[in-house]
């Protein structure tokens, strides 16, 4: 029966009192019990057996600043009875005991198994094992620790026999791991989806004010194309920062947490001792250069002074490209190609300047792009980011002379640096490029 069919969901349940017929450190409880049917008619009697288990927890500690996961393994009976070796690794767990809360059982079942003190607490989920036949709830929960705070020893026989070995992964291994199918516990799994989940959505630096270099040299030549981590306002070694806009070419409001936002913010000038903006630079600049136009084609590039940014952010120019439509040209649809062409007339828009400024040898040599098209645009960054990195680096390719030698991609997430080092690792692969060590220079 379909739910448009359906009127009432079935409520009505007859149910007798319980007969236990084994107990042990388990019990099993049979019952008789009818319930009402989808079509409202009450079912047969049935004779069911119930395995009481009590409720759970299980948790998924994690050393955010070592990236290390913690996890246990020790001998489970029934996976060996199921055909494997006996062993299993496990996120810690626990039963919860009478008067005593899921997130206190956590911080028991830690201490107890790992020795670690928790300073975190999120509960993911909570769900039944196996509804149709047991009445076990698992609390599941992330749970943050710090190596050094370590309280206890941990792992171990313990008192009740348990003989508990404590394994540490480095996240990296874990979701390697993860992805290729290798763990069996149904509490890991669905932890590990939902970390997964996270760390997609975390900034890939813990510290909004820092950045790290990760720079990728063409085969044949001295050009770079790589990528910085964390927000575009850690960065402060790049000549020209590209600010991604819409149609309209309006700038985002200051409070906004866009890139746009964040570039308007940084480059305007406030009054003294104060948060207050005394001159919207750079939005200012923008409007001037656009004139009487009230909106552009896809792909438009203007250019303009940093303000603030030039003094705190050592940025001299600010390329602003017309990503997305805007109000006025919503009949318009943003193109993944569009991304492509918007990367190629930015770096022909620095070639321009550049050409330029020659005669007083101070030309722009870096180049910062986010990920284009992945905020109104809409687009996943999986999509986008094969295409950014094809075009800077045929750009180069085609333009050897180019006083240009750096193009960088924001990696903001630890998505973002996921998906740059496959890409760039496939340019590697296919003779393109070659890493550079942290700290080593090119040849430019």
């Amino acid at each position: 029966m379909s739910d448009s069919e359906r009127t009432v969901r079935p409520f009505k349940i007859e149910l007798s009192l319980p007969d236990t017929v084994y107990k042990g450190f388990f019990q099993i409880d049979r019952y008789r019990v009818k319930h009402e049917r989808y079509d409202g008619a009450m079912s047969g009697e049935q004779t069911l057996e119930v395995f009481e288990r009590g409720d759970s927890v299980a948790v998924l500690m994690v050393d955010p600043d070592e990236e290390v996961v913690f996890l246990v393994e020790q001998f489970r009976l029934p996976t060996h009875v199921r055909g494997g070796s006996g062993w299993i690794l496990e996120p810690p767990a626990g039963m919860i005991r009478k008067n005593e809360s899921p997130a206190d059982c956590v911080r028991r079942e830690v201490i107890e198994e790992t020795g670690y003190q928790v300073t975190e607490l999120t509960q993911i989920a909570r769900f039944f094992v196996s509804p149709g036949g047991a009445t076990e709830r698992v609390f599941l929960y992330y749970a943050e620790v710090r190596v050094p705070n370590k309280a206890g020893t941990g792992g171990g026989l313990a008192k009740d026999g348990e003989d508990i070995c404590v394994e540490t992964m480095k996240l990296d291994d874990f979701f390697a791991v993860f992805a290729r199918g290798g763990f069996e516990d149904a509490k890991l799994i669905i932890a590990a989806q939902w970390l997964q989940a996270k760390r997609t959505r975390l900034p890939a630096e813990k510290l909004a004010s820092a950045s790290r270099t990760f720079d990728f040299q063409l085969e044949d030549s001295a050009k770079i194309v790589g990528y910085k981590t964390g927000s575009i306002t850690a960065v402060t070694d790049v000549d020209v920062w590209v600010n991604p806009t819409d149609t309209d070419m309006i700038l985002d409001p200051f409070r906004g947490r866009s890139v746009s936002a964040a570039i308007r913010a940084s480059g305007a000038e406030r009054f003294a001792n104060s948060d207050r903006v005394r001159e919207d630079t750079i939005a200012d600049a923008l409007r001037r250069e656009l004139n009487s136009r009230s909106f552009v084609a896809p792909a438009t590039v203007v250019d303009t002074v940093p303000g603030a940014l030039e003094r705190t952010h050592n940025v001299k120019r600010v390329f602003h490209v017309a990503v997305v439509p805007g109000a006025i040209g919503k009949d318009l649809v943003a193109q993944a190609e569009t991304l492509e062409l918007c990367v190629e007339r930015v770096l022909e828009g620095i070639d321009r300047n550049n050409r330029g400024r020659m005669l007083s040898g101070s030309v722009y040599k870096s180049v910062l792009f986010p990920i284009l098209g992945t905020g109104q645009g809409g687009f996943f960054n999986r999509d986008v980011v094969p295409r950014l990195v094809a075009k800077a680096i045929q750009y180069f390719k085609d333009n050897p002379k180019s006083k240009l030698n750096k193009i960088y991609f924001c990696a903001y997430s630890f998505s973002d640096r996921e998906i740059l080092e496959q890409v760039l690792g496939e340019r590697i692969k296919a003779g393109q490029l070659k890493r550079l060590e942290p700290g080593v220079a090119s040849s430019s």
